[in-house]
């Protein structure tokens, strides 16, 4: 129950991340992005809690223009994969990388992205931020600067600034290392830097968005309670 000020910390660099990804089953009637705009009914979103893929998709549903039912009390990501595989959901957000098998046996349909740019592997699917404009824009932007600060590295408030310039060097020094980046390759890891400068500015993106953001988090967290 900690209240931190996220505008305060300050981020010196990333690792690694990855995009994500809505997806549907292979069996559902949703083909494309634009069949979840059409339904006549709620898209069902079966999730293991408040977690960053919630959130997402509650910006989603809004900003896109959707209605959202969320049924919840699911275990974990395992749990919903197969009750959108099953058909007991029309669909679940997740990293593209987990979905990869699945897709690739057709037990499930990519339908969108959220990275900010279509994605490699993935030419014919729409990434969120190309379907939107004005505050609904802001809004999956600052969503998608949120999902894409995953695995990085912070700060305290107040930092000395001359210890923060050293940890960014260092950080970006160490990412750029030919040996991590083959032993990353070896493992299968994705490894994605991003710089500290880079990093702070999402958070000055995100700051200036949530004015938009913060009321449709909240209503879906009500909605579940």
């Amino acid at each position: 129950a900690v209240q931190f000020d996220a505008t305060k910390f300050v981020y010196l660099g990333r690792a690694a991340t990855e995009p994500r990804m809505m997806v549907v089953g292979g069996n559902s009637e949703i083909k494309s992005i634009q069949d979840v705009l059409d339904l006549d009914r709620e898209f069902v979103f079966p999730s293991q809690g408040t977690d960053e893929d919630f959130y997402t998709m509650a910006i989603l549903s809004d900003a896109l223009g959707y209605d959202l039912k969320i049924v919840t009390g699911y275990e974990g990501m395992n749990d919903t994969a197969l009750a959108v595989i099953k058909g007991d959901g029309d669909g679940q957000i997740g990293g593209a990388a987990s979905f990869a098998s699945s897709i690739e046996a057709g037990d499930m349909r990519p339908i969108l992205t959220v990275w900010g740019e279509r994605v490699e592997g993935y030419p014919d699917v729409p990434d969120a931020i190309e379907l939107v404009e004005g505050d609904a824009k802001e809004a999956v932007q600052g969503i998608i600067n949120m999902l894409t600060m995953h695995r990085g590295f912070f700060a305290p408030p107040d930092t000395n600034p001359e210890a923060v310039r050293i940890l960014r060097e260092a950080i970006a020094k160490a990412s750029a290392d030919p040996e991590l980046i083959e032993q990353a390759e070896a493992g299968g890891l994705i490894l994605l830097p991003s710089p500290g400068e880079d990093e702070q500015k999402k958070i000055e993106q995100i700051t200036a968005a949530s004015q938009s953001m913060v009321p449709v988090l909240k209503e879906a967290l009500q909605s579940i309670q």
